[in-house]
């Protein structure tokens, strides 16, 4: 998980970030670990180890959504996209995204 967490950093497109993350580092402050684990939580949150997961609907149930709708059957399976969900403001956990595979 380490790995992961340093490669998102070291992505081009997270420069802006990656010298913050080195001030941090590097100031040695009573804060110093707390703000560092905060920037390991969100290089997670954005770009999670594990994309999603799949899953086999138990029994029938209907969940409600913002932009849709969606009726599971007993049987169905889902992909529950964790990529997705991080990045949705209004994602609670009766709302997460799935998609019918």
């Amino acid at each position: 998980m380490l790995v992961h967490i340093v490669n998102f950093y070291l992505e081009d497109e997270n420069h802006a970030y990656r010298r913050r993350l080195i001030e941090v580092a590097l100031s040695n402050t009573p804060t110093t670990f707390e703000i560092l684990a905060l920037y390991a939580r969100e290089a997670l949150r954005l770009d999670p180890v594990t994309v999603g997961i799949t899953r086999e609907v138990g029994s029938s149930l209907f969940v409600p959504g913002v932009s849709k709708q969606v009726d599971l059957h007993a049987g169905d399976k889902v992909f529950l996209s964790l990529k997705k969900a991080n990045l949705d403001e209004v994602c609670t956990s009766i709302s997460i995204i799935a998609f019918l595979i």
